[in-house]
């Protein structure tokens, strides 16, 4: 059975496989916005930076469920717009329970305040995987140079932890209303 969202988009196709793949998505920010980091962290509360947890894979793949194959959510960060996206794959029969679970941790941001404990643990996730990208001289050059050429400056990067670390509670909430609404 169709969702509703599918319906109204016209974005479902029927066929043999047992899968489905669902993205969620909202408009975000753009690379220059002051409030990047803050989306950052609200990335890596929801799925980690690049590893299997956070809200999502806890309650869609952790502990007693095991409702998706993958999920994850991601920020892109354009020159004049940007979106936030949540994408997971998993079965038709388990694809409305899914997106509920999934909405509800988008409204759960908006409503509830962040604990100071998973604020630090998210921060501390962001900044290590953020630093193990950074290893290698060749990733150094390529991130400041892909920097400056998009107006932030060849040394974002060593700004960056200094940003992260700026990040409050209330940026969260505030910033999680504006653009998980809709």
């Amino acid at each position: 059975e169709p969702t509703a969202a599918a319906l109204a988009f016209g974005l479902e196709k029927k066929n043999e496989k047992t899968s489905a793949a669902l993205m969620i998505g909202t408009n975000g920010l753009d690379i220059d916005s002051e409030r990047r980091p803050v989306l950052d962290v609200i990335n890596t509360i929801l799925s980690g930076a690049g590893t299997p947890s956070g809200r999502l894979f806890d309650s869609l793949r952790g502990g007693q469920e095991d409702l998706v194959y993958l999920v994850g959510s991601f920020p892109f960060y354009g020159k004049n717009a940007g979106y936030f996206a949540v994408l997971t794959q998993t079965t038709l029969d388990n694809l409305s329970k899914v997106q509920q679970i999934i909405l509800q941790n988008l409204q759960k941001l908006q409503t509830e305040p962040v604990s100071d404990e998973e604020l630090k643990i998210a921060k501390n996730i962001l900044l290590t995987a953020h630093q193990m990208d950074q290893e290698g001289i060749s990733s150094q050059a390529q991130s400041a140079a892909f920097n400056e050429v998009l107006g932030l400056g060849w040394d974002y990067d060593k700004k960056y932890k200094e940003l992260i670390e700026k990040v409050q509670v209330g940026d969260i909430q505030k910033l999680a209303k504006e653009i998980f609404t809709n």
